[in-house]
């Protein structure tokens, strides 16, 4: 093909001229006379020749870059496809996640329920206990007061009673009805000490 392209170029100032059509063109002269005319054959063959050495100098980085971005591209490529890959997975797993998200939510209040089924019975053991330990400190509280009325009031009967027995003695003058008071007070007073012990 290249060969070609050389015969072609060759023979193309004889097929103008034997044709008669050069009319100011000029291919292969030189010289202070074709100043206004260039030679167009020797303009193409070093054209050419640029060309050439141009290809060779930029072939090997040229192919080399080419080669770089052709692995990056296919890199790339498989990147992209395995990311691909994982998303189809991941869109699998989220629409099974939806698909079973109905169960989730059964199970989800089945477990709220239990727990706060759990939690009331909590609860109400908490309520009873304090309840059962407020009645017995409002039992213990009641049996204190009693207790302690029980042993003022004791105390203000055996203390109007010695008043008594006192204003008795003194306005009796008979000794034996003295000897008696004091006998039956005495008496009366160990059995009143005796209850209040009690």
């Amino acid at each position: 093909m290249k060969r070609g392209w050389w015969i072609l170029l060759m023979t193309m100032p004889g097929l103008i001229q034997a044709s008669g059509h050069e009319q100011g063109i000029n291919w292969w002269h030189l010289g202070s006379a074709y100043k206004d005319a260039p030679a167009l054959g020797w303009l193409c063959i070093t054209f050419m020749i640029f060309v050439y050495g141009l290809v060779r100098v930029i072939k090997k980085p040229l192919s080399l870059y080419l080669e770089t971005r052709s692995k990056d591209i296919r890199r790339q490529i498989e990147e992209a496809s395995q990311a691909k890959a994982e998303s189809i997975a991941k869109l699998k797993m989220y629409e099974e996640k939806l698909r079973s998200l109905d169960q989730e939510i059964d199970k989800m209040k089945v477990h709220f329920a239990e727990q706060a089924e759990a939690e009331k019975k909590e609860r109400e053991r908490i309520a009873k206990d304090k309840e059962t330990r407020i009645m017995q400190e409002t039992d213990d509280t009641i049996k204190a007061n009693y207790e302690r009325e029980k042993n003022r009031l004791a105390e203000e009967v055996l203390e109007k009673a010695l008043m008594l027995a006192e204003k008795t003695i003194r306005e009796s003058k008979r000794e034996a009805v003295d000897s008696a008071l004091k006998s039956a007070f005495i008496t009366d007073l160990l059995n009143a000490a005796k209850e209040v012990r009690q």
